[in-house]
């Protein structure tokens, strides 16, 4: 068992509840088990606790919000990219989220080893707002080094990312 917080219904703030669920078990070799240390807030869980996206992702209950983490690897194959004790930090891959919890489950694929310079505070801020402005930028509107960009909103959590990965992009 671990604890966590999480929903029973769609609402307000007031419908998040502490408590306790089973912890989440590798069943794929590439699964790799993490101990949550933080795990940021997004648009997107305030959406998902209000109820915005259930015609997406249904109404199972109870539901454990949160797509951002980072943590130390806790169980992970033995011949992989991690190891146990890695620091590290991931955009949870699963559509119904699981991050407000003692520990959480991810795929090898989403997850980024966290360099000692940073620390996990700032690691769990990264992953969706980071993936967010690079594809925007990269992926979605085909900048290339010398292209002239305008970012609205360069103060907020995408945007902030967005104006540094512009200026990486050249």
């Amino acid at each position: 068992m671990m604890r966590v917080a999480y929903i029973n219904a769609f609402g307000p703030p007031e419908v998040i509840q502490i408590g306790e669920l089973n912890q989440p078990r590798r069943e794929k070799e590439t699964d790799v088990l993490i101990q949550v240390h933080f795990a940021s807030v997004n648009p997107v869980d305030t959406k998902t606790r209000q109820g915005n996206h259930k015609f997406i992702l249904g109404k199972k209950f109870p539901r454990v919000l949160g797509y951002d983490v980072s943590g130390i690897v806790v169980e992970c194959r033995n011949n992989g990219a991690f190891r146990p004790g890695d620091r590290v930090c991931a955009r949870v891959d699963n559509r119904h989220g699981g991050c407000y919890a003692e520990y959480v489950l991810c795929a090898e694929a989403v997850i980024s080893k966290v360099p000692d310079f940073v620390s996990l505070k700032t690691a769990a801020a990264i992953p969706l707002a980071g993936c967010t402005a690079l594809q925007a930028l990269r992926d979605k509107g085909g900048i290339q080094p010398d292209s002239r960009v305008l970012i609205h909103g360069g103060s907020g959590g995408v945007g902030h990312l967005a104006v540094q990965i512009s200026t990486i992009l050249g």
